[in-house]
């Protein structure tokens, strides 16, 4: 029990009149890996909402817990699939990692020497740090994602939850921004929702498919057949001579 950071317990949530979660339950340990898989409206972006606070939960419950013990704060990193800053407004990337740290407790935030050096090191380490004084605007769409993840990261949350974030990212980007998170991987628990099982896989730990429920395997390797079990009605990606898709045959 003292490993766990965040249960949820028979949870469900939607919106209005529409309910897209149902009995969901899952633990978060330290150092978990889970990769988030499942069909477009299947409830992933709704499951991460839940946890962050910006959605309330129609029923069930969520543990937050240091120690084995339950508490009421949960230092939580969040990287959202849409990004709520226009890549055109005036702005420096080391002001939007900055942002990171603010308390929403203060009204007023006022960034000390020690603030401004913890954002030049994280963006440092993650190969970003020329682009402190940078505008984002004249940022590619992988190096204003790297921009957004060490936002996430430069308050040292005890969990880190990702919606899709290789969505702007090349290859070379991708291979470089998942090797980051298998090191952050060492201090924090993560959480990365994806579409792309083939890629996430060697990477994660453990993966939960969610498609109204939630369906947890413990294990990182995903087949067709662990994917009928689940009822996870998701593309399963495979690699040959010529690299080809294998797509599950769906019935009803």
């Amino acid at each position: 029990m003292t490993d766990i950071l965040l249960e949820v317990s028979h949870l469900d949530a939607g919106y209005e009149d529409k309910i897209v979660l149902q009995n969901v339950s899952i633990s978060i340990k330290r150092n978990d890996f889970i990769g988030v898989i499942g069909p477009n409206g299947g409830g992933k972006t709704t499951f991460l909402k839940v946890i962050t606070g910006e959605l309330k939960p129609l029923s069930g419950n969520i543990g937050f817990y240091k120690n084995g013990e339950l508490t009421q704060n949960m230092s939580i990193g969040y990287m959202s699939q849409k990004s709520l800053i226009d890549p055109r407004f005036p702005i420096e990337a080391g002001q939007v990692v900055m942002s990171g740290l603010i308390d929403g407790s203060k009204t007023i935030f006022r960034p000390g020497k020690a603030a401004r050096l913890k954002v030049k090191d994280v963006m440092a380490r993650m190969g970003i740090g020329a682009f402190f004084h940078r505008p984002v605007a004249n940022l590619s769409g992988g190096e204003f994602q790297k921009v957004l993840l060490a936002r996430a990261v430069v308050s040292d949350p005890q969990i880190l939850l990702l919606d899709e974030p290789d969505t702007y990212l090349d290859a070379t980007a991708q291979n470089e921004f998942y090797r980051y998170l298998e090191i952050l991987n060492e201090d924090m628990a993560i959480v990365l929702v994806s579409h792309d099982i083939g890629m996430i896989s060697p990477l994660v730990k453990s993966i939960a498919c969610i498609n109204r429920t939630l369906h947890y395997h413990p294990g990182n390797k995903i087949s067709e057949q662990i994917l009928g079990v689940y009822s996870c009605p998701v593309e399963l990606v495979t690699h040959g001579t010529v690299p080809h898709r294998v797509l599950k045959t769906h019935q009803k």
